[in-house]
């Protein structure tokens, strides 16, 4: 989600540079629009009222840490907007952002794919972080945000 100056909604630890672009797993039964309403509201207490078609998948495969199989994770983009059509501060997080200092905040992507990139040379970045790297990078090359 992105409002008119190019600021894309992330939760993020600033002093590390990790962001995340709000989402998460489907549950079952759930539809992707359901699951993105779902996570919005609850990573960022954002409401939605339209959701695009997707732009872009960026899929990773790793080692499982716990196991002898692998992890395969796929972020989905869509466009949205909020219910209200205006941009205000997200008002809560959920468990799993608040327990990694995660807070929802505006940012350019051009901004927050500097921050992301030096705190992956710091190797202080989880997993998923490369896959949030791709995903900024494919939205500014491709002038859907700044």
């Amino acid at each position: 989600m992105h409002d008119s100056s190019g600021a894309v909604l992330w939760t993020a630890n600033r002093e590390t540079g990790i962001y995340k672009l709000p989402g998460g797993g489907v549950e079952p039964g759930e539809s992707d629009e359901d699951d993105l309403r779902r996570e919005l509201l609850e990573e960022c207490g954002v409401h939605l009222s339209v959701i695009g078609g997707p732009l872009v998948e960026v899929s990773d495969v790793r080692r499982d840490r716990e196991g002898p199989g692998c992890f395969h994770a796929t972020t989905i983009c869509y466009p949205a907007r909020q219910r209200d059509g205006e941009r205000h501060e997200p008002r809560r997080l959920h468990d799993y952002e608040h327990a990694n200092d995660l807070v929802a905040v505006w940012e350019r992507a051009r901004v927050a794919l500097q921050r992301m990139v030096v705190a992956d040379e710091r190797h202080r970045t989880p997993p998923w972080h490369a896959r949030e790297m791709l995903t900024a990078m494919w939205l500014i090359a491709n002038r859907v945000v700044k």
